[in-house]
């Protein structure tokens, strides 16, 4: 994994604010997963930033939520 706190210092105000909402164990939203792939380089790049939850939305959808590291990072880590 790359730099956690290279990529957190991408991020704005607001997605660090959403990010630490959702915490270690909240499902990410799109914006969320957009900000960190943004953040990383690019679409895609953020994946190793979020893992799976093992659950899907609704609509089918793989939901995430955030590696232990960017949570620890982000002091959502309980």
């Amino acid at each position: 994994m790359k730099d956690v706190t290279h990529l957190v210092e991408k991020l704005s105000p607001e997605e660090l604010a959403e990010l630490r909402a959702a915490g270690p164990e909240g499902v990410l939203t799109q914006s969320a997963l957009k900000a960190l792939d943004r953040a990383a380089g690019g679409p895609g790049m953020g994946h190793s930033y979020y893992v799976s939850a093992g659950t899907v939305d609704g609509d089918g959808t793989p939901e995430f939520v955030l590696h232990h590291s960017v949570a620890a990072v982000l002091g959502t880590q309980g």
